[in-house]
């Protein structure tokens, strides 16, 4: 007599119970017999894919999943009918085009032997999918933090290193970051960094924000300082918490030494520059003290020439004296009137490339004396006069213009 099937807590059978779940469920299932010959198959394997049951069933495993005519290497269900062992394992079946966790479990009879095998695939391909992409980002970020020639680090909120990478450890005196870790374990980066740059920096992190540009000195291994800029972030837990510290490190250190040449230079530059506005100072001063020493010569030398030159003149004057000595007396007269005046200074320039005849026939001249007339004053001849009066036409630039020489003489004493 057949036991009535056992009721479940919804009124169903178990059998009723594995139907539903056998067809329903979204995981392609299989039922195998010892030989593996395929004797069900739901309805989610099917349509991945896409073949009718009648197909299928009566196939061996397989030839469904593997497309070939023998087990493949490493099935579960292989392991199950060897040895009794039930693992899962990873499989690439090619009809379900994926990746799938394979797990069989076996249903025996009242002997123990195993009569029926229940084959279930999970698709895990998404999930192998993202950790082979996990992989290669993290392959790269290994690659990069390896080669790059900036220097990368991660601390504990204490300072000592987790992590550091080549480029670090060169910066800071080492051959290699193991050997530096080792090093400085106990100790960490209060050996290079100067304490108060370091509780700076802390007190900025710990407000939160990254911070960019940070820079500071270090002292390297074997004593040496060099100028570092650091961008650091402190990577927090779900509660807030600092769980450490990373960043990346570059050597300024040459940028800092052309710095420092400019602010040498600058103020090199600043010091020459109040030098010379003093200098500038000191020599209006001394100038203006030159003029106004000048000025006194000059108003010295008028008074003299008044008081001591003209008087004697006048005397000459009223002597009984002949037309030669009349005129020479007015010349004399007039050449003392030209040094009072500032007609001087603007014949300097000219009469210095004038011989003292020149300078003479051109006083004549300017007086309104004739060739003839100056002939006889000087005691030579009208022709000599005539030569001077030509070398004179020349050094004024008036030798090719039509221009009269006591007017243009008559014009520089009046401008």
């Amino acid at each position: 007599m057949k036991k009535p099937h056992k009721k479940t807590n919804k009124g169903l059978t178990g059998k009723e119970y594995w139907e539903i779940f056998f067809r329903k469920v979204s995981q392609p299932i299989i039922v195998l017999a010892a030989d593996r010959t395929i004797l069900e198959i739901n309805p989610c394997a099917l349509e991945l894919m896409g073949m009718d049951e009648e197909a299928v069933l009566g196939m061996k495993c397989y030839e469904l999943f593997h497309g070939a005519n023998l087990p493949a290497p490493g099935c579960p269900l292989e392991k199950l009918l060897l040895d009794g062992s039930i693992e899962p394992a990873e499989m690439e079946i090619e009809t379900l085009r994926g990746t799938f966790l394979v797990s069989c479990v076996p249903l025996a009879d009242e002997e123990g032997k195993v009569t029926r095998i229940i084959h279930i695939a999970t698709d895990i391909t998404r999930m192998k999918q993202a950790q082979e992409a996990l992989r290669e980002s993290e392959a790269e970020y290994r690659s990069l933090f390896q080669r790059s020639t900036i220097g990368i680090f991660r601390s504990t909120p204490g300072g000592t290193y987790i992590n550091v990478n080549p480029a670090f450890a060169r910066m800071h005196g080492f051959s290699d970051p193991a050997r530096m870790m080792e090093e400085v374990k106990d100790i960490g980066a209060q050996i290079f960094v100067r304490p108060e740059d370091r509780r700076d920096l802390v007190r900025r992190l710990e407000q939160g924000e990254p911070v960019v540009g940070f820079e500071t000195k270090v002292c390297r291994r074997d004593g040496e300082e060099i100028w570092i800029s650091m961008n650091v972030r402190a990577v927090r837990d779900g509660e807030g918490k600092v769980e450490y510290y990373e960043g990346i490190v570059k050597d300024i250190s040459e940028r800092k030494a052309a710095e420092e040449v400019l602010r040498k230079r600058e103020e090199e530059l600043g010091i020459k520059s109040v030098f010379l506005e003093e200098a500038n100072t000191a020599l209006k001063v001394l100038l203006r003290n030159r003029e106004e020493h000048q000025r006194e010569l000059e108003k010295a030398m008028m008074g003299n020439i008044k008081d001591l030159v003209f008087p004697y003149l006048e005397k000459l004057k009223a002597g009984q004296l002949n037309e030669s000595q009349k005129a020479f007396v007015l010349s004399i007269e007039s050449i003392l009137d030209e040094i009072m005046s500032p007609f001087l200074q603007k014949m300097n320039a000219v009469y210095s490339r004038f011989t003292p005849t020149e300078m003479q026939i051109a006083d004549f001249i300017k007086g309104g004396k004739t060739s003839k007339e100056i002939a006889a004053l000087l005691n030579i001849s009208k022709r000599t006069v005539d030569t001077h009066r030509d070398n004179i036409r020349a050094k004024l630039g008036l030798h090719t213009k039509k221009i009269n020489l006591r007017s243009h003489l008559v014009t520089l004493h009046n401008t």
